[in-house]
Formats: structure tokens, C-alpha cells, sequence
């Protein structure tokens, strides 16, 4: 029986019994058969699970520190450490060995978090240029209302300006028709010695006077504070000289001399009042015209 089939046997067992000898030595000194004998039963089950678990252990730790090499990358170790840590907390009891490197990789965090906060003095860098442009625009609404107020006072004293002026020729034209009336009409009417050819040169003329007494009631109205005395004396005596030629024009001796007296004296009154017209000073523009 214990021939060369016997023989395997026996070396197989020493090399296993070997085998056991070097793992529960750790590669310390050699010892002897009987010793190793000695040691197996008690030491070799129990430092199996012992000494293996912490293997385990810590190679568990270094797959869950393979996410810190990627520093490049903060989304994906900001989700991988938190559900790896929870999943090692409650299976293995060596895991206080990984807290610290996820307390760092958590300090690290806010690290990356800094670099943004520091970023953002930056749009606040041009908020000054705000003011500038809000000034800018007031100033520019500024001249604009200067430049309406300017328009405004432009058009009004142009209109007042035009306003005066037709005044003035107004004027003009009814002093020139005055003037008309007092040296050319009544003297050709009055030179005539035919009570028929007195009649009939007044009767022609009349609507042009007429015309003339409408124009100085016009002008009159819209005269300016200093010059509606001289106008209005103009207006009284061409409204009397026009009654008291219709009065001689019709009238028949005798009565026709006392008639005559009255246009003469109302033509009197019609040239001082154009010399007082001639001799006033020009309308101002600030006056009211009308």
C-alpha cells in the first residue's frame, strides 16, 4: 500500500502543510514541522478571516479614492463620493479609514466654489457706466425742452412780429385814404360852384369812404395802448367830415353856406389828426395788436 502511489501522497501533504506554514508566518524564519503541526488547528481559521477582511479593507478604500485622480472633473466626484461612502459605511466596519479622504474631497468642494464667487465682482465693474449713460440722457432731455422753450418764444414773438406789421400797414393804408379824402375829394367837391356837380362827385366817391370809416373802425380795435388816441381821433374826424359833407351836398340856399362852415371846420380836424398820426412813434412788437 505504501508503495510508489504512497509516495505522491505524502509530498502533496508537506506541500500543502508548507503552503499553510508560509501564510500564517507572514515570510518570517522557517520552523520546524512540528511546530507548524502544532499551529494549525487554533491560529490558522482564525487569522485567515482576520487578516484577509483588512485586505479587504483597504483595497476597498483605494477604488473609492480612484475618483479623486479626475480633479478635472467636480460633477462626477460630487455625485460618485456620496453614494459609494453610503454604500461602504454600512457593509464594512474599517470604513472610518475613507472618512477622512471624503472629509477632504468635501473641503475640496468649496474650494471649487470659490473660484465662481470670486468671478462675480466682476459684472458689478460695469455698473458705474449706468450713471453716465442716465446723465447723458438727462442732459440731452434738458436741451431739448430748452430748445422747444427757445422755439416756442420764437414763433410767438414772430407772430406778434407779424401781427404788428399787418397793424402797420393797415395803418398806413388808412392814413393814405385819410389823406385822400381831406386834400384831393373834398376840395374837388367843394371847388364846384353846381349844387348838381357837388352832389354827384360826393355821391361817386362815398362807398370809398364808407370803405374807409369800416378800415379805421378795424384798426382802431386792434390798435396798441399809445396809438388807439391818435387812431380814434382820426376815426371821429373822418366819420364827422363824412356827415357834414352829405349835409352841404343836399343842402340849398341858404342853408348850403352854414353847411359849408361845418365841413370846413371838419376838415381841419382830419389834418391835425393825421399829423398827430404822422408825428406818434412806430408801434412796438411787445404791445398787445390784437
Amino acid at each position: 500500500m505504501h508503495g510508489p502511489l504512497g509516495r505522491p501522497r505524502v509530498v502533496l501533504l508537506a506541500g500543502v502543510l508548507g503552503l499553510a506554514v508560509a501564510a500564517c508566518g507572514g515570510g518570517g524564519p522557517p520552523a520546524s514541522t512540528a511546530q507548524a503541526t502544532d499551529e494549525l488547528p487554533a491560529p490558522s481559521l482564525t487569522a485567515r478571516p482576520t487578516v484577509e477582511l483588512p485586505e479587504i479593507s483597504l483595497t476597498a478604500p483605494v477604488r473609492a479614492t480612484t475618483p479623486e485622480e479626475s480633479p478635472d472633473q467636480p460633477p462626477r466626484t460630487a455625485v460618485a463620493l456620496p453614494t459609494r461612502s453610503e454604500a461602504l459605511l454600512p457593509t464594512q466596519d474599517p470604513s472610518p479609514a475613507t472618512t477622512p479622504a471624503q472629509a477632504e474631497t468635501t473641503g475640496s468642494a468649496p474650494a471649487t466654489t470659490a473660484g465662481p464667487a470670486e468671478l462675480t465682482p466682476t459684472p458689478a465693474a460695469a455698473a458705474p457706466a449706468e450713471p453716465s449713460s442716465t446723465s447723458a440722457a438727462s442732459w440731452l432731455w434738458w436741451l431739448l425742452g430748452l430748445l422747444a422753450v427757445g422755439a416756442v418764444v420764437i414763433i410767438v414773438a414772430s407772430a406778434r412780429a407779424r401781427r404788428a406789421g399787418a397793424w402797420t400797414a393797415r395803418l398806413d393804408a388808412v392814413v393814405a385814404e385819410t389823406t385822400w379824402l381831406a386834400h384831393e375829394l373834398l376840395p374837388n367837391t367843394l371847388g364846384s360852384q353846381d349844387a348838381a356837380a357837388r352832389l354827384a362827385t360826393w355821391t361817386a366817391y362815398r362807398p370809398r369812404v364808407d370803405t374807409l370809416t369800416i378800415s379805421l373802425n378795424e384798426v382802431a380795435a386792434s390798435a396798441p395802448e399809445d396809438r388807439r388816441a391818435g387812431i380814434d381821433q382820426l376815426r371821429a374826424a373822418v366819420f364827422e367830415l363824412r356827415s357834414a359833407t352829405d349835409a352841404y351836398t343836399t343842402a340849398r340856399p341858404p342853408a348850403d353856406a352854414e353847411s359849408l362852415g361845418a365841413v370846413r371846420e371838419a376838415q381841419r380836424w382830419t389834418e391835425e389828426a393825421l399829423r398827430t398820426i404822422r408825428r406818434a412813434p412806430d408801434s412796438r412788437p411787445d404791445q398787445p395788436v390784437g
